[in-house]
């Protein structure tokens, strides 16, 4: 909805004020005004003349003053015609005054506006509106908005320098008194009266003006260019020489329309608009600075994604939702654990990755989040090697598409693991069980075979060597062997308490366990041995020893996992 708006608009000692609102003059009047008098004179006349229309619902005034402006100060630097107007901060004094905002252009500009809101130039983005006056100035429009340069003085094309003097000389009521001698006005009866010279003189200046507008089209390409100034009145007189000029000069001029301004408002209209330019340029530049903070936002955002990403230790797979193909990757780990590339991921899906026999339980996986609770699978690198993984899979918008980012882990080495430690708690178990019926019989011939029952389906190569602790002489005597081994031991064989790592089981009553014996100083080595591992075995009934149950091996296959007594014995 459109707002109560003053607009006023300064043509030398003729000032005229109307008051907008919803686009149409609610109220019009005009003032003479002092333009020889001191400058706080001539301020406090336009003040008593917009005193006369302001009200409490004025939201803002705009003011077109002829000369040169100072638009983000709101200085009047110099006017045309008040010759005491130099540097006045007109603006200042008038919103301390109003308390509203307040809009200053020169009159160049007020009448572009004008015609962009209100007049011939409403439906083009790009236009001129050409003031040929008492001097000569344009506003400019590129893209629907008033283009003012960052000195305010876009538009003065009046300054370029012509002939012996300017465009401004050629172009503008200059022309007729200082070249021709006379009046614009009584140039313009003697037209009417079809006076031959005078016709001459109209053609000519059509001619000049023509080669400003191909100056000013080379210069901003408009649309339109649209005329104002009282010399527009001889538009009929001068246009047929000036479009003549023009086509002379290029072909390519036809292409730009020209038109006269018809509303003699159309300056003060415009001032009023500055008020609502400034609106759109206001709500323009909050709009940019939202995009650009939104802007930096994303770019932070995808900086610190960027740097997260390649930051992973683990491969991380981005691909579409739709088609499958592979969008991103943290190339670095992936090229090292899998040998691709991004480049060639991007001709890839997560299909490729499998063998045959799982890709039927993997299409099913592909849509399916699970963030939290990873997927077993089996992926194949370029080379051809196969590891085991797990896979976590949640949705993400990639770029504006919605696609998949899944984090890969290699467990292969941890599946190794585990079925090795699934492996040693059997044998542990056993070997537990054995403890435990040793300390139930205690006899000898009934204890063997339940020993080698059980110890022989825990290792697939084994020397089980029994032996118990004679308390009285302080040592401990073999009493029952198997396996491969057995061959060597005879009966009466004995060892000392602390002999071997056997004898150092029955002292310390704890476990002795040796993946190396070549490396353990207690080993005893028999003629003819090829014992690589060694585990003794104390066996304990109420901290007491009974005996010791030895187990020697021929590949390392135990571990430190074995080193707790408690698990063995009881």
């Amino acid at each position: 909805m459109y707002k109560t708006i003053i607009g006023v608009n300064l043509e030398g000692r003729h000032l005229e004020i109307g008051r907008f609102k919803n686009e149409r003059i609610e109220s019009l009047k005009s003032f003479t005004i002092s333009h020889d008098k001191e400058a706080e004179i001539v301020v406090q006349e336009i003040q008593e003349a917009i005193d006369g229309l302001f009200n409490e619902q004025v939201a803002g005034i705009g003011i077109g003053v002829p000369g040169v402006i100072d638009i983000d100060e709101g200085i009047v630097k110099k006017a045309t015609n008040i010759s005491s107007w130099k540097n006045v901060p007109l603006r200042k004094l008038l919103e301390n005054r109003y308390k509203v905002p307040i809009y200053i252009a020169n009159d160049a500009k007020c009448f572009t506006a004008g015609i962009k809101h209100f007049g011939k130039g409403k439906n083009y983005q790009h236009l001129i509106g050409l003031i040929i006056g008492t001097g000569m100035g344009a506003g400019i429009i590129i893209d629907g908005k008033l283009w003012e340069g960052p000195n305010g003085n876009a538009g003065e094309f009046g300054k370029i320098p012509y002939l012996k003097h300017d465009y401004e000389f050629y172009c503008s009521d200059k022309f007729f008194t200082n070249i021709h001698h006379i009046a614009f006005d009584t140039l313009m009866e003697k037209l009417d009266a079809e006076d031959s010279k005078s016709k001459d003189i109209i053609e000519e200046f059509g001619k000049h003006l023509a080669y400003a507008i191909y100056t000013i089209i080379n210069s901003v390409d408009p649309q339109i260019i649209v005329l104002g100034g009282k010399l527009s009145r001889a538009f009929p007189y001068f246009e047929n020489s000036m479009k003549e000029t023009l086509a002379y000069l290029s072909d390519s001029n036809k292409n730009v329309i020209i038109k006269v301004n018809d509303n003699p408002k159309v300056s003060l209209i415009g001032a009023s608009a500055l008020y609502y330019d400034a609106q759109i340029e206001a709500s323009r530049k909050k709009s940019s600075e939202l995009i650009k903070r939104a802007e930096m936002a994303l770019e932070e955002t995808e900086v610190k994604y960027f740097n997260i990403f390649n930051k992973i230790q683990d491969p991380v797979f981005i691909y579409d939702q739709k088609t499958y193909k592979f969008l991103d990757c943290n190339e670095r780990v992936v090229k090292k654990v899998y040998g691709y590339t991004l480049l060639e991921l991007r001709n890839m899906t997560p299909l490729d990755l499998h063998p045959k026999h799982e890709l039927t339980k993997v299409r099913k996986s592909l849509n399916i989040s699970h963030p939290d609770i990873p997927f077993s699978f089996t992926h194949v690198k370029k080379n051809g090697k196969k590891m085991q993984v797990e896979i976590l899979s949640d949705e993400i918008l990639y770029e504006g598409r919605k696609a998949r980012i899944n984090l890969v882990r290699d467990v292969t080495e941890k599946k190794k693991r585990d079925e090795l430690e699934k492996r040693k708690a059997a044998q542990a178990a056993i070997v537990n069980e054995i403890g435990k019926r040793i300390s139930r019989y205690l006899e000898p011939d009934k204890l063997l075979k339940e020993i080698v029952k059980e110890v022989r389906n825990a290792f697939d190569y084994y020397s089980v060597i029994l032996l118990l602790f004679d308390e009285k002489k302080q040592r401990l005597n073999l009493t029952a062997a198997a396996g491969a081994h057995a061959k060597m031991y005879s009966e009466g064989v004995y060892l000392e308490l602390g002999e071997g790592m056997t004898g150092r089981a029955a002292l310390t009553k704890k476990i002795q366990l040796s993946n190396d014996v070549r490396k353990n100083p207690d080993f005893v080595k028999k003629a003819e041995e090829k014992t690589k591992s060694e585990l003794a075995v104390p066996l304990l009934i109420a901290e007491k020893v009974i005996g010791v149950l030895d187990f020697e091996i021929s590949i390392t296959i135990f571990s430190n996992p074995f080193s707790g007594s408690s698990r063995l014995s009881s």
